[in-house]
């Protein structure tokens, strides 16, 4: 990966982590309630709702997780515990598109998008395999991510090393996430 195409994904990750900020607050403002709905989800469900949040999230299903967990992490009395479970739920989503990617026939996958873009993921993916997993998983580009686990699924890579990268990735990103949070949000 060049330097400049380092540079820019960076950039994108801090602009996406400001409009995350600041959709958080118009959101406060113009849906005074919202935040009163989202602590009552999780003061009904607890943290199993917010592993299931956090999961759903994380895999090919589109869903907010970055803003659903920032305000979870902005009015939970227990932080830690709600970062430790976003991490197993996000490393969970994310083993979960690699082998499912593994499990599908690569003919079923072929006909959705093409030998073309395969042959591709798996070229990329031999170039940069786990700086790639380590680097988006930190950012936050949460579709991005969930499709590269997918796509590492498919290029067959080594999947200790993907698991590796991802936890890692997972860790520092939660962790951020939630530091980011409480000195910002909260």
């Amino acid at each position: 990966m060049k330097r400049s195409d380092l540079a820019k994904s960076a950039f994108f990750g801090i602009a996406i982590i400001l409009l995350l900020v600041l959709g958080l607050k118009s959101v406060n403002y113009f849906f005074p309630g919202l935040d009163s709905q989202l602590q009552s989800f999780v003061a009904s469900y607890g943290l199993a709702g917010v592993f299931v949040g956090v999961f759903v999230g994380s895999t090919l299903l589109p869903f907010p997780t970055d803003a659903f967990f920032v305000s979870t992490v902005s009015f939970s009395p227990d932080v830690f515990s709600v970062v430790a479970v976003a991490i197993v739920a996000a490393f969970s989503a994310t083993l979960l598109n690699y082998f499912l990617a593994r499990w599908l026939s690569k003919s079923v996958v072929e006909k959705w998008v093409g030998k073309e873009k395969i042959s591709e993921a798996r070229k990329w993916m031999d170039s940069y395999g786990p700086a790639a997993i380590l680097l988006f998983g930190i950012l936050p580009v949460s579709p991005f991510f969930d499709t590269m686990t997918f796509a590492a699924g498919l290029a067959e890579m080594d999947w200790k090393k993907f698991a590796l990268f991802s936890l890692v990735s997972r860790i520092i990103h939660y962790g951020g996430l939630a530091l980011f949070a409480a000195k910002i949000v909260g």
